[in-house]
């Protein structure tokens, strides 16, 4: 290993979470490349896609994780295995994972991946139930009798090593049938997870949220999830989001339940959080908080101008703290229709189009 490459690893070491690590992390593969240094290739390259997933940006994985499957299969094709290969197939699983929310991700784009996926997986002794999980996430949007044939694959497929932690895999049960319209059955399987029978780093404080969601989906229709103490959820969440430092990506989901249970905590949540859209490329994210901000300035709308203190940064800033709430909502409401239009044209139907509907006429 060289000079250079060793102070490349003792600063990527001491660097913070987030862009700081994956800029020296770009470093170090630009050198690895130049000294056609597998391991190193391969170390910064997964290092990156960790940190865009947990820490940054998860739109980056798609672009970084080609590369570094392409250097793996080279390697393997000269050598016969990879050492590192059950961490590479673990980065495909977040490549499955997160391609519902990205409408930049096609159908055909998420199957070929989903097909490349299945296809390692056998060759390399893997149970399959990653590859049903992930199918059951992503055709849940569009196509219900894919996604319960997926579902009902991933729970007869064994558990193994490249399988997520059984508090994860509960939490995707729930989601699954949240996203299916099945409450009673999410609730009860919750329920060790709000026991905290079964835990890990993000859970439950991931499954708050998504409960949350589906009460706010539920009262955009006027109705209430009679079971569900969406107090207690939203005091779960916050304290995630504002101590813990988890749950970022769900801040949106938060906002808007706020605007139907507390308007000042909801304008409070806006004003720390008004930044937000401008600092996450996620599209499902950027949704969920453009629709709350409509929401909660859509009450003000008969105001001339509404005074607050918002951060600098805020794409809308003005100096004397006057704003115009039509603005504001005509800001996010834009927002809100560009990402609904480009999600609902990848997924063939108009499941964001109409959210956006009910939030512009259930207020």
């Amino acid at each position: 290993m060289t000079n250079e490459m060793m102070e490349i690893y003792d600063q990527f070491h001491e660097a913070a979470h987030g862009k700081e690590k994956m800029e020296i992390c770009r470093r170090g593969w630009e050198l690895a490349d130049q000294l056609d240094s597998y391991d190193d290739q391969y170390f910064f390259r997964y290092k990156y896609i960790n940190e865009a997933a947990f820490y940054d940006d998860i739109l980056e994985i798609y672009t970084i994780y080609p590369v570094l499957l392409q250097k793996h299969d080279a390697y393997v094709a000269v050598h016969g295995s990879d050492p590192n290969t059950s961490h590479i197939l673990w980065a495909y699983k977040w490549v499955l994972e997160n391609a519902h929310e990205f409408h930049q991700i096609s159908i055909e784009q998420f199957e070929r991946f989903r097909e490349d996926f299945r296809i390692r997986c056998i060759k390399n002794g893997y149970s399959l139930r990653p590859y049903y999980q992930y199918g059951a996430y992503f055709y849940s949007q569009f196509d219900m009798e894919k996604a319960e044939t997926c579902y009902r694959n991933f729970l007869k497929c064994p558990h193994d090593g490249l399988s997520d932690c059984k508090a994860c895999e509960r939490h995707m049960e729930v989601v699954y049938l949240l996203r299916t319209n099945q409450p009673d059955k999410a609730m009860e399987r919750a329920r060790d997870l709000f026991s905290r029978r079964l835990t890990c780093a993000e859970v439950p404080d991931i499954t708050y949220a998504e409960f949350i969601r589906y009460d706010n989906m539920c009262r955009l229709k006027g109705e209430a999830f009679a079971e569900m103490d969406i107090h207690n959820l939203q005091r779960n969440l916050y304290y995630s989001i504002d101590s813990k430092k988890l749950c970022i990506e769900h801040i949106g989901k938060l906002f808007l339940s706020y605007c139907f249970t507390d308007k000042g905590m909801a304008l409070e949540w806006f004003r720390r959080n008004c930044t937000y859209t401008q600092q996450v490329r996620n599209p499902v994210f950027r949704f969920e908080f453009a629709i709350a901000a409509m929401a909660l300035f859509k009450e003000l709308l008969s105001k001339e101008t509404y005074k607050m203190r918002l951060k600098k940064e805020f794409v809308l800033y003005r100096e004397d703290d006057e704003y115009s709430p039509r603005e504001i909502y005509g800001h996010f409401r834009k927002m809100a229709e560009e990402i609904a239009c480009k999600m609902d044209a990848r997924n063939g139907n108009d499941v964001f189009t109409l959210i956006l509907r009910d939030v512009e006429n259930g207020f």
